[in-house]
């Protein structure tokens, strides 16, 4: 991911608060850079923004966990206006042909996120966030959405014909042992 140039230039990652995502987060500030990550379950809020020249080198690692970005994250609503530089979600499977990707879809367990997904059809959180993050103009159809995945995760049936208007398509995939540009044809959400 650090040699990823997006990566390198960005001033503000969104990152996703799973563990496999965890030394993205930790990448993300130990290089001096933004992190947004949505609150955890989207309860209590909806983004947390943690700022890396806020902490010290022996609170970053901390602050890359859910207790830490409640401890050292402000949170902030829809009408923050922030720019987010790249998107790094989690997948379940990708195609590296397509870019089409699917995720857990667990938008279905309570809060607010729920209210918001049961209205808008949307099954999971990364496609709710990415819905967001349009509606306060943080992100447009140029920001690039990687996905850090294991080799394994990574098939080639995913039907594209299949993919609903929400659904997120990722233009770069990080695994272990290689870095896949998608070229992806798949329109990106247009958000609310």
């Amino acid at each position: 991911m650090r040699e990823l140039d997006v990566f390198s230039t960005a001033q503000c990652v969104k990152v996703n608060p799973d563990s496999p995502q965890k030394q993205v987060r930790f990448l993300t500030l130990s290089d001096g850079k933004k992190l947004l990550t949505p609150q955890p379950r989207l309860r209590t809020g909806f983004f947390s923004v943690i700022e890396s020249n806020m902490l010290t080198s022996g609170t970053i690692k901390e602050a890359c966990t859910s207790v830490g970005v409640a401890k050292y994250g402000r949170p902030i609503g829809l009408d923050e206006k922030i720019k987010v530089d790249l998107i790094v979600i989690g997948s379940v499977a990708v195609d590296p042909k397509t870019g089409a990707r699917l995720g857990k879809g667990e938008s279905d367990s309570g809060g607010i996120a729920c209210k918001i997904a049961k209205r808008t059809k949307v099954q999971g959180f990364a496609e709710l966030e990415y819905g967001m993050l349009r509606y306060m103009g943080a992100i447009d159809d140029s920001t690039l959405v990687v996905t850090s995945v294991h080799d394994c995760q990574l098939v080639d049936d995913i039907p594209v014909e299949k993919l609903l208007i929400h659904d997120v398509p990722v233009d770069i995939i990080c695994t272990p042992t290689q870095v896949i540009f998608t070229h992806t044809s798949i329109p990106k959400p247009q958000g609310w």
